[in-house]
């Protein structure tokens, strides 16, 4: 089986609070279904990975430390916690005012990790992006 140099992410995060993980009609699991943080690690990632692999994983800003340590369990150094964001917009362009418990999330960040020693394919590769959010994002 060949194995892949770039893993792209967005995890089914679970929540503890049930405003934003399940009680509401707008908690992600009322639109998808969630696994717990040991459910991800146990996800054979290692086993499709190149040995000099970039994760772009999507995370939650309410559990850094979680995502940290999904990156670990699979075997990735974390390199930055923000390496992309998205810049959430509503259909009529103007910013998102999301979800939060601290503050109304108007964007989500990914991280890149990476196994061995990858390099980047490009050094010009934007970090923030704006986008028009979807059904469910």
């Amino acid at each position: 089986m060949s194995k892949y140099k770039l893993i792209y992410c967005d995890p089914p995060w679970s929540f503890n609070n049930k405003r934003t993980g399940g009680s509401m009609k707008s908690g992600a699991d009322a639109q998808y279904s969630t696994m717990s943080i040991e459910e991800m690690k146990q996800w054979d990632i290692p086993a499709i990975c190149d040995d000099d692999c970039i994760l772009i994983m999507w995370w939650v800003g309410s559990q850094p430390q979680e995502a940290i340590d999904l990156c670990k369990a699979w075997g990735f150094t974390l390199k930055n916690m923000n390496g992309f964001v998205w810049r959430k917009l509503t259909k009529t362009r103007k910013p998102f005012f999301g979800l939060g418990f601290w503050t109304r999330a108007g964007s989500e960040s990914a991280i890149i990790a990476v196994r061995g020693k990858p390099k980047p394919e490009s050094r010009s590769v934007r970090a923030v992006h704006s986008a028009i959010v979807g059904k469910h994002s």
